[in-house]
């Protein structure tokens, strides 16, 4: 990355914070929100990442560990694999369900998930 460019990314990397505390100060974000979005910006694969699937992408993605980034705050570790039929399933390690410990990586679930970024497989 060349000088000015590794500069920008810093300066809109600090934006980013300041405009994460100003909504913490004017009671926007609590700081348990505020935390979430700032582990965002600081995790560490870059959203940019070709290891990073995001929307319909997930439907398609590697078989593999993933760390999971939920829209309403917060990420697991996950376990992302084929049903018999293709269909992904996602199992995340902090959560599950009395009837399925996996959830199907339909529509419903990728509309909760802002973004996944594979840790290990492929």
């Amino acid at each position: 990355m060349f000088a000015n460019e590794k500069n920008k990314h810093s300066n809109d990397m600090k934006a980013e914070m300041y405009k994460i505390l100003l909504d913490v100060e004017n009671g926007n974000l609590t700081p348990e929100q505020a935390q979430t979005e700032l582990l965002g910006l600081f995790s560490v694969t870059h959203r940019t990442s070709p290891n990073t699937y995001v929307g319909d992408g997930m439907k398609s993605c590697k078989l593999g560990l993933y760390e999971v980034f939920w829209k309403s705050g917060g990420s697991s570790i996950a376990s992302i694999g084929n049903m018999h039929n293709g269909v992904r399933w996602v199992a995340p390690t902090n959560w599950t369900s009395e009837s399925d410990p996996t959830g199907r990586l339909d529509d419903k679930m990728v509309d909760s998930i802002e973004r996944i970024v594979l840790l290990y497989g492929g």
